[in-house]
Protein backbone atom coordinates (compact mmCIF):
# COMPACT_ATOMS: atom_id res chain seq x y z
CA UNK A 1 0.00 0.00 0.00
CA UNK A 2 1.26 3.47 -0.61
CA UNK A 3 0.79 7.09 -1.57
CA UNK A 4 2.85 9.34 -3.83
CA UNK A 5 2.24 13.09 -4.00
CA UNK A 6 4.11 15.14 -6.60
CA UNK A 7 4.56 18.92 -6.35
CA UNK A 8 2.37 19.38 -3.27
CA UNK A 9 2.25 22.89 -1.78
CA UNK A 10 2.32 23.94 1.87
CA UNK A 11 3.03 27.49 3.13
CA UNK A 12 4.75 28.54 -0.08
CA UNK A 13 7.02 25.51 -0.32
CA UNK A 14 6.66 22.80 -2.95
CA UNK A 15 7.51 19.24 -2.04
CA UNK A 16 7.18 15.62 -3.13
CA UNK A 17 6.03 13.01 -0.63
CA UNK A 18 6.07 9.21 -0.85
CA UNK A 19 4.88 6.68 1.71
CA UNK A 20 4.88 2.92 1.16
CA UNK A 21 3.80 0.25 3.65
CA UNK A 22 4.65 -3.45 3.37
CA UNK A 23 2.21 -5.37 5.52
CA UNK A 24 3.25 -8.46 7.44
CA UNK A 25 3.33 -11.76 5.57
CA UNK A 26 4.97 -15.17 6.05
CA UNK A 27 7.70 -14.12 3.59
CA UNK A 28 8.41 -10.47 4.53
CA UNK A 29 8.42 -8.45 7.73
CA UNK A 30 6.54 -5.20 8.25
CA UNK A 31 8.30 -2.24 6.61
CA UNK A 32 7.40 1.45 6.15
CA UNK A 33 9.23 3.77 3.72
CA UNK A 34 8.89 7.57 3.71
CA UNK A 35 10.56 10.14 1.41
CA UNK A 36 10.17 13.92 1.41
CA UNK A 37 11.87 16.14 -1.20
CA UNK A 38 11.49 19.91 -0.72
CA UNK A 39 11.85 22.33 -3.64
CA UNK A 40 12.08 26.13 -3.74
CA UNK A 41 14.54 26.33 -0.88
CA UNK A 42 17.21 28.11 -2.92
CA UNK A 43 17.10 31.29 -5.02
CA UNK A 44 17.67 32.33 -8.60
CA UNK A 45 18.49 29.61 -11.18
CA UNK A 46 18.32 26.70 -8.69
CA UNK A 47 14.84 27.75 -7.51
CA UNK A 48 13.11 24.66 -8.93
CA UNK A 49 16.03 22.58 -10.20
CA UNK A 50 17.32 21.30 -6.82
CA UNK A 51 15.36 19.54 -4.10
CA UNK A 52 16.59 18.13 -0.78
CA UNK A 53 14.96 15.99 1.87
CA UNK A 54 15.13 13.07 4.29
CA UNK A 55 14.26 9.45 3.63
CA UNK A 56 13.78 6.68 6.14
CA UNK A 57 12.84 3.02 6.39
CA UNK A 58 11.07 1.87 9.52
CA UNK A 59 11.12 -1.89 9.98
CA UNK A 60 11.92 -4.77 12.28
CA UNK A 61 15.43 -4.62 13.73
CA UNK A 62 17.66 -7.58 14.66
CA UNK A 63 16.23 -7.63 18.17
CA UNK A 64 12.64 -7.95 16.90
CA UNK A 65 11.59 -4.42 17.85
CA UNK A 66 10.36 -1.75 15.46
CA UNK A 67 12.98 0.87 14.56
CA UNK A 68 14.74 2.72 11.75
CA UNK A 69 16.76 0.36 9.57
CA UNK A 70 18.09 3.17 7.35
CA UNK A 71 18.02 6.97 7.19
CA UNK A 72 19.27 8.98 4.21
CA UNK A 73 19.41 12.54 2.89
CA UNK A 74 18.30 12.73 -0.75
CA UNK A 75 19.30 15.39 -3.28
CA UNK A 76 17.62 15.60 -6.68
CA UNK A 77 18.78 17.70 -9.62
CA UNK A 78 16.38 18.45 -12.48
CA UNK A 79 17.85 18.94 -15.90
CA UNK A 80 16.05 21.13 -18.46
CA UNK A 81 13.34 23.71 -18.13
CA UNK A 82 10.60 23.72 -15.53
CA UNK A 83 7.27 25.52 -15.64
Amino acid sequence: MGYTGRELALTGSVFDFRFDAMVSSPVRQVQYVMDILIQKIFRFWVFSSVSVGPSGILGTRNYGSLGFTSIFINIRFKMGTSL
